[in-house]
Formats: structure tokens, C-alpha cells, sequence
């Protein structure tokens, strides 16, 4: 791989990172449960599939994953 391919994919994955944290930050501000996280990540995440965004449906399978990790590690008090 050469020097331009390689500021090519440091670039992109600084870019999908930056998008899944604003993906974050929208669902945090727009919805008050996991289960409305969920039901909004999923209607985005359709959309997504019919028009063949397969980068933005694979972000929004990553914040899914982040939600879901954030939940599962929730004790019981």
C-alpha cells in the first residue's frame, strides 16, 4: 500500500469515527430509552438499506453494538 493509499484509509476511518460519535449524540438527545434508541437506530438503518448506503447502515450497526454493550453493562441496584 502506498503513502497516498494509506492517508486515504487513515482519513476515512477518522471520518466514520467522527460519524459514529454524532450518531451517538443524536440518539442521546432524541431518545430517553434503549428501546426508543433502538426503534430510532432501526428506521435509519432501513432507509439506509433501501437506498444501498451499505457505510452508513455498517455505522449504524457500530453505535447499535456501543448501546448495547452500554446496556448490557447497567447493574441491578
Amino acid at each position: 500500500m502506498n503513502d497516498t493509499q494509506k492517508v486515504f484509509l487513515e482519513k476515512a476511518q477518522r471520518m466514520v469515527a467522527e460519524l459514529e460519535k454524532e450518531l451517538i449524540e443524536i440518539v442521546r438527545t432524541e431518545c430517553k430509552t434503549y428501546e426508543e434508541a433502538n426503534i430510532f437506530l432501526l428506521k435509519i438503518k432501513r432507509e439506509m438499506k433501501w437506498s444501498n448506503n451499505y457505510v452508513i447502515t455498517d455505522i449504524i450497526r457500530e453505535v447499535e453494538f456501543e448501546f448495547e454493550k452500554e446496556k448490557d453493562g447497567l447493574s441491578l441496584k
